[in-house]
């Protein structure tokens, strides 16, 4: 391990560790979805509550990312309420900026404290653990290294059709139809 660069959250692109990590939790079932979890707008701002029926292990995604950057200082609940606040549409009013739902960030927290992947600061809020630290460093070095894929045979022939049968295709069997040409014909009214 000497040799090998040590990967971070830093080194991957947000949406991608996001979603690594909430698959991570809901294949792991650490957190407990509350049962207002279908109900729920994720803030005032909101007028429908989300569609996406993972929304919870996302946004729990989103939140231990936040704290995971913010290392050394604590974080409390109203500055994640104001990260993941958005603009209020007033109808014809101009929009104002409304606060994400605290009572969510709170909840999510919470859990993670439980599972100790947050602990809490001695400046208020809470920052992330140790383990915390090793298991999300873990998962975005998991989502960052490449996939291996099968390799294709580029002589040997696709599925469906028998070796030699299949025509290569030339210019003159790809060529584009001719373009219309407008006709002079007038519309006469009555």
């Amino acid at each position: 391990m000497g040799s090998e660069a040590k990967m971070s959250v830093r080194d991957i692109k947000p949406a991608k560790f996001i979603a690594a990590y909430a698959s991570h939790l809901k294949k792991a079932n650490w957190l407990k979805l509350p049962v207002w979890v279908d109900l729920v707008k994720t803030g005032p701002g909101k007028q429908m509550c989300p569609m996406n029926p993972d929304w919870y292990y996302i946004r729990s995604a989103a939140i231990a990312r936040q704290i995971y950057l913010r290392k050394g200082a604590g974080v409390g609940v109203g500055h994640l309420r104001r990260k993941f606040g958005e603009n209020k549409h007033r109808g014809p009013k101009p929009n104002r900026f409304s606060k994400a739902s605290g009572s969510i960030i709170r909840h999510i927290v919470k859990q993670f404290v439980e599972i100790g992947v947050f602990e809490k600061s001695t400046d208020g809020g809470r920052k992330i653990s140790k383990e915390g630290m090793r298991d999300l460093d873990r998962i975005a070095a998991r989502a960052l290294s490449p996939k291996k894929k099968a390799k294709v045979n580029p002589n040997k022939p696709k599925k469906g059709t028998k070796s030699g049968s299949a025509k290569p295709k030339t210019k003159a069997t790809t060529a584009k139809p001719a373009a219309r040409k407008p006709t002079d014909k007038k519309v006469e009214k009555k």
